[in-house]
């Protein structure tokens, strides 16, 4: 009998299926590679962290000079001349507003002194102007008073009364200009004056310029 040729190929080398299985591997690889790359690209972690602001800190400033109340006081951290005057009851009748930068920033524990105006009464006195305790000289033929006058005691030559002075009188006295003796005015409306010292209890003038004038006055 005749040999019929076998229809089926005939079986790979070992090499040749070493190579097909590489081939095969190789290409699931790039697959896989460019799923990694294009597909699903990576995302990196981001780390949040929180920064804790620190708490602001307000200034303390001590406010002498030409204002309402001297005084230590807190302001802002941000605060500036302006707020420190505001805090110490604004200025004073005599402040020199003219030499204040008043946004100028103030620093913690700073002293702030607010100028006084230069005037004839002044420049005689101490080198701190307004802070002299001792009483302006009275016009020229007027005796001077050095007593403390009390409550209803009889008006005294020389003196200013309080409670019957008009604005243009009170203007007179040193450190008193027009604002204050329209203060004075409008404070006797509501009550009369009972005793000198009560043009410092009501805050009307400053300690320094009460000194000034307290020996000038007097009430009925």
């Amino acid at each position: 009998m005749a040999n019929v040729p076998s229809s089926s190929a005939p079986p790979l080398a070992a090499g040749g299926r070493w190579a097909w299985f590489g081939a095969g591997a190789a290409g699931a690889g790039a697959v896989f590679l460019v799923y990694l790359l294009v597909i699903q690209p990576g995302a990196g972690t981001r780390v949040v962290q929180s920064v804790a602001r620190p708490t602001p800190v307000p200034l303390v400033v001590q406010v002498a000079g030409a204002v309402r109340d001297p005084g230590v006081y807190r302001l802002d951290p941000d605060g500036r001349l302006a707020d420190a005057i505001r805090q110490a009851g604004g200025l004073s009748e005599d402040a020199d507003e003219s030499a204040l930068n008043l946004a100028a920033k103030v620093t913690d524990g700073q002293r702030v002194t607010i100028p006084r105006r230069a005037t004839a009464s002044t420049s005689a006195a101490a080198p701190l102007a307004g802070d002299d305790p001792r009483p302006a000289a009275p016009p020229v033929g007027q005796p001077v008073q050095r007593s403390t006058e009390a409550a209803g005691a009889p008006q005294k030559p020389g003196r200013i009364n309080l409670n019957t002075a008009s604005a243009a009188e009170l203007d007179t006295l040193p450190g008193v200009g027009p604002v204050t003796a329209q203060r004075i005015l409008e404070q006797r409306q509501k009550a009369r004056f009972t005793r000198v010292e009560d043009l410092l209890d009501l805050k009307i003038v400053n300690a320094a310029t009460f000194g000034r004038i307290k020996d000038l006055l007097t009430v009925d």
